[in-house]
This record gives structure tokens, C-alpha cells and sequence, in this order.
């Protein structure tokens, strides 16, 4: 059984800060969790997923993350059932994001931000998109394994592209101006440059040049959600990073992450998470990798 916590380690101990991996087919996998992120790509077949936020059929196409911490688990696979698992530290990866924060989606998959209880964040490719996507993620493997000199410098090249189509894919309007960004990336964008901010719907109104129920609307559309949901995500996702990796008290993760009031902050979170802060914190201190997680 393959221990995705001691591949990471190693991956970074040899330069590269990611590593990749090619279940097919992708067998039972007991459920598991861990404290990196992993972009899943599922090649061919279906099979069931379970454990975490979700619990459902995944299938060729689909494209989604795993955020750190969430259990997760495969099962009833067919025959043919195939996935790529890209493993990654947001901090290690050493990628200016330039323009791409521009994109929906930047802060969950690139950072691994704004996840949310009810479902994996991802996508379902199709057609020629598919392909491509499937084709950068086995040429990704593919030079993984070669171990070919310069090969990580390779590999981040091919993981800048394989992101860059799902981010284009992810809340992409159906109509845009090609020589803008989405209207629905600039709102996006706001947010995820700005959550740590006090920000109204009017603002949000103000940026879009739209009424409160156009941008509701909009919103919805693009993210499943409202303005004001993914905003309390995105600083709930980012108080979970900092009670994991840092050592700040809860009142202070609370301030750098938007939330002036501690008491409210706690109510948010238990709600989003179903723990509160401190709960939260010890649990994923305790929480090992069992030696038997294959992917």
C-alpha cells in the first residue's frame, strides 16, 4: 500500500514539490485523510467516493480537490476506473501566480482555500477539453517518472498548464469578453484578494456595475453559493490553515482572517466545520495516516 504522507516527504526532500500518481485502475482505497492537497483527475470509468465533504459517483471528466484534513476513501470501482492523484504543498510550489489570480477558482485550487462541507470543489470536463486536461496530466506522470535531468523543472512547467485549463473551466460564464476577464473572475478575484477586509454586497455591486439581485443571481450561477457565503468560506478556510500550521491563539486567527468578533467567529466556524476552533485544532494534531491509505 502506498503511504501518500512519506511520498510527499520524499518528493520535497528531492526538489520537486510535488508528486504524482497513476492508480489504474484504482482499486478500494480505505478512507483516509492528510495535511496536503490533492488534485484528482479521473481518467476513464467511475467508481464511488466517500468519506469528507462528499459522498457520490465520481467519472471520466471530473476533476476535483481534496482539500487538507477531509477524509476521503474510493470503493465499487469498474474495471477500468483510472485516476491521476497530483500531491502538492501550496507554499512549496515555487510558481509566481502572475494573472491567474484573476481566475474563479484560484483560491481553492492553487492555495486550497474556500472549501466547502457540501461538496468537493471541482469541475466535469468533456470532449476536447477533456482531452487536453487528461493528456497534461499523463504527460505530467509520464515525466515524473522518467527521471530525465531537469524533470521538476519540467513537471512545474506541465502543472502551470494542466491548472490554468480548470481554472479557466471553473464558474466560466458562458458568454465572455475575450479581451477581459470574466466578469465573474473580477468579482472573484476581489474576494480573494480582499476577504480579510469588511466587504458588503454593495461593494461587490459597485466592482460588478450590477443590482444586488443580478449579482445574486450571477453569483449563484458561478459558485453554488452567495457573495457573502463564499466570503465567510474563504476566511474559514484560511483560520483552518492557521490552526494546522501556526501556533497564533484563536482570538488572533479570528482578526487576521476578518472576523472582529471571537464569539462569531466560533459560531461560523462550528457551523461550517461542525467543530469549534479549539476542537478543531486538536483533532487534526492527533489524526494519523493509517498505513494502509492507497491514494
Amino acid at each position: 500500500m502506498i503511504h501518500h504522507k512519506f511520498l510527499l516527504s520524499f518528493s520535497i526532500a528531492k526538489v520537486c514539490p510535488l508528486h504524482i500518481i497513476y492508480m489504474n485502475p484504482q482499486e478500494l482505497a480505505l478512507e483516509h485523510q492528510h495535511d496536503f492537497l490533492e488534485l484528482v483527475i479521473v481518467l476513464e470509468g467511475r467508481g464511488e467516493q466517500y468519506g469528507g465533504f462528499y459522498k457520490g459517483e465520481v467519472k471520466a471528466g471530473d476533476v476535483f480537490l481534496i482539500p487538507c484534513g477531509v477524509s476521503h476513501g474510493y470503493r465499487n470501482g469498474s474495471p477500468d476506473f483510472s485516476l491521476i492523484n497530483i500531491l502538492y504543498l501550496p507554499k512549496s510550489l515555487p510558481i509566481s501566480p502572475l494573472d491567474i489570480s484573476l481566475l474563479p477558482g484560484f483560491q481553492i485550487f492553487y492555495t486550497g482555500q474556500n472549501t466547502t462541507p457540501v461538496r468537493y470543489p471541482g469541475i466535469h470536463a468533456e470532449g476536447e477539453e477533456f482531452q487536453t486536461i487528461a493528456g497534461l496530466a499523463k504527460e505530467l506522470y509520464s515525466e515524473y517518472q522518467a527521471k530525465k535531468p531537469g524533470r521538476f523543472f519540467c513537471c512545474i512547467g506541465i502543472f502551470m498548464q494542466l491548472l490554468c485549463r480548470i481554472l479557466r473551466l471553473y464558474g466560466q460564464p458562458s458568454s465572455v469578453n475575450p479581451k477581459d476577464p470574466p466578469l465573474s473572475a473580477k468579482i472573484f478575484a476581489y474576494l480573494n484578494s480582499h476577504y480579510k477586509e469588511d466587504i458588503t454586497l454593495t461593494d461587490l455591486c459597485r466592482i460588478s456595475c450590477m443590482s444586488k439581485s443580478s449579482l445574486m443571481r450571477y453569483f449563484m450561477n458561478a459558485a453554488g453559493c452567495s457573495p457573502i457565503h463564499y466570503l465567510i468560506r474563504l476566511r474559514i478556510s484560511e483560520a483552518m490553515r492557521l490552526l494546522c500550521f501556526s501556533n497564533l491563539a484563536i482570538t488572533e486567527i479570528a482578526s487576521q482572517t476578518g472576523f472582529h468578533d471571537n464569539n462569531y467567529f466560533c459560531r461560523q466556524f462550528k457551523q461550517v466545520t461542525g467543530q469549534t476552533p479549539l476542537n478543531f485544532r486538536k483533532t487534526q494534531l492527533k489524526k494519523e495516516l493509517p498505513d494502509s491509505s492507497v491514494s
